[in-house]
């Protein structure tokens, strides 16, 4: 499933792709690594989301204006759908910029380089969902065709019930 996360964000206009690995990273590691993605351990990943979070942002180059957030657990979201993230954040210069799917807000989400230091602060399993309610009005939401933003494949049940759009 992360092979296939990774792939979909290859196929986007991503100009960096960082992945970070947590729990059972040295068994995840050698089965990921390929040319044009940077791999990175989380050590402290029981404390939650925010950590990987914090470790992925810190390794973000420089240049960045901001960082796409993409769950592993959302192998589903189709480049085309990224790349529209991609061009909304760069053309209003939102604080982040949200998909939703029939109003319901999804993932990935581009977070701008000047909330950076306050993910930083963050702590636990929410990621940067505090942040987008503080500053909602300087987000861009972005309604999109693709159902994969709010699918998210947590359980075995959840990887039967989507493996057929996996394949496809």
């Amino acid at each position: 499933m992360l092979q296939h996360s990774i792939q979909r964000v290859l196929e986007s206009n991503v100009q960096e792709v960082i992945v970070v690995l947590g729990y059972a990273a040295e068994e995840i590691m050698p089965v990921i690594s390929s040319a044009g993605i940077k791999v990175l351990t989380n050590p402290h990943y029981n404390r939650g989301l925010s950590e990987s979070l914090k470790v992925g942002l810190r390794a973000v180059s420089p240049d960045s204006t901001g960082a796409l957030i993409y769950l592993a657990d959302q192998p589903l979201v189709s480049p085309r759908t990224i790349d529209k993230l991609i061009e909304t954040f760069k053309a209003t210069r939102a604080l982040a910029v949200v998909p939703t799917y029939r109003g319901e807000r999804g993932n990935p989400v581009v977070l701008a380089k000047d909330l950076f230091p306050e993910v930083m602060k963050l702590s636990g399993d929410m990621g940067a969902r505090s942040l987008l309610e503080k500053y909602a009005k300087r987000i861009v939401l972005v309604e999109v065709e693709d159902v994969a933003v709010i699918i998210d494949i947590d359980t075995p049940r959840d990887l039967e019930r989507w493996s057929l759009l996996l394949k496809g």
